[in-house]
């Protein structure tokens, strides 16, 4: 299958740039960290499938797949485009499980994730795409500790929520005391 092509028509230009440059990053990680470059490139390319339709159908997935969003989750349309995704991938032969949770999870995290959930976590932010202050920073961390990276990323997304009065789903604040416990124990 000719990923590139299943999501150029999904997507704006920009997004489509994002998302070839994170399946890129993802297949550097899992070479790194010994895992299935092939799962972690079709993972990083079709993540943000669902990103750029708007978030009436993104919720539509959602919901006609049978998951009731609690008001954490509908207070937090950024989260919506993840789940659609994952939920949207196997009607186009996309349907290998690992995949599916690595999308799933790419924007909220969860606790305990898998090695291709992770690499595809930071992978989203880390691509050579991204310009933020501390971007080279993570990506050195990324190369030394998977799990140090991703708590540190975790610290900033919880931090930068609470900060802004926003709600912080439970997967986030389980996967922040998760990786803040299992960092902390690697001390």
């Amino acid at each position: 299958m000719d990923y590139r092509e299943l999501i150029r028509p999904r997507m704006s230009e920009y997004r489509f740039v994002h998302s070839c440059a994170v399946a890129e990053r993802a297949k550097h990680l899992a070479l790194r960290w010994k895992a299935d470059p092939e799962k972690a490139f079709i993972a990083g390319m079709v993540h943000d499938i669902c990103k750029d339709i708007s978030k009436e159908e993104q919720l539509k997935c959602i919901t006609e797949n049978g998951i009731i969003p609690d008001d954490v989750l509908l207070s937090n349309p950024s989260l919506w485009h993840s789940l659609a995704g994952s939920l949207f991938l196997p009607s186009v032969g996309i349907d290998d499980l690992e995949i599916l949770s690595a999308v799933r999870y790419h924007t909220s995290a969860r606790a305990d994730m898998t090695l291709l959930e992770e690499i595809i976590y930071m992978a989203d932010l880390t691509s050579a795409d991204r310009v933020y202050k501390d971007v080279d920073y993570v990506r050195q961390l990324c190369e030394r500790s998977l799990h140090a990276a991703t708590f540190y990323a975790l610290r900033y997304i919880v931090g930068d929520l609470a900060h802004q009065n926003r709600p912080i789903s439970k997967d986030t604040w389980e996967a922040y005391n998760f990786y803040l416990q299992i960092t902390k124990d690697q001390k």
